[in-house]
C-alpha cells in the first residue's frame, strides 16, 4: 500500500498496476489480483524478497525495460537463476519501505499519473 497515492500494487496479465484510490481500512478480500505472497518471513532492511501472486501463479520481476511478471509457476520456489524478481528490502521514512533491485540499480516505484508500478532511474 502505497500512503501518499491511497493504492494498492495489483497484478495484471503482463505486469504491476496499481488500484483506484483507496483507503487502508477499504480493502476487500475479493481484491485477489492484490494478494501477493511475499517470500520471505519478516522484512527488513537488507533483506531480499519476491512479490508471488498466487492467482495469476506469476512473480512480479523487474527486467532490462520494464516491470512485468514471470512466466507462469505453481510454487514459491525462487530458484538462484531469477534474479529479476528479487527486490531488496530498503528503510525509507515513517517506517515505510522501499524495494530495490541490486539487479538493475533501480527501485520499484507508484506513478503519480498513471495506474502503474515503473522502474526508477538508475541509482
Amino acid at each position: 500500500y502505497n500512503k501518499i497515492h491511497n493504492r494498492f500494487v495489483a497484478m495484471t496479465a503482463t505486469g504491476l498496476g496499481v488500484s483506484v484510490p483507496t483507503a487502508v481500512d477499504k480493502f476487500e478480500s475479493s481484491w485477489a489480483y492484490m494478494h501477493f505472497t511475499v517470500v520471505k518471513a519478516a522484512l527488513a532492511p537488507g533483506d531480499t524478497v519476491a512479490l508471488y501472486n498466487n492467482d495469476y501463479q506469476v512473480y512480479a520481476q523487474m527486467s532490462d525495460a520494464a516491470v512485468q511478471v514471470s512466466g507462469k509457476t505453481t510454487n514459491f520456489h525462487l530458484y538462484n537463476s531469477m534474479s529479476w524478481e528479487r527486490f531488496e528490502v530498503t528503510e525509507a521514512p515513517a517506517h515505510q519501505i522501499g524495494l530495490h533491485s541490486k539487479k538493475h540499480n533501480r527501485f520499484l516505484c507508484m506513478s503519480f499519473s498513471q495506474d502503474l508500478i515503473y522502474r526508477s532511474v538508475p541509482m
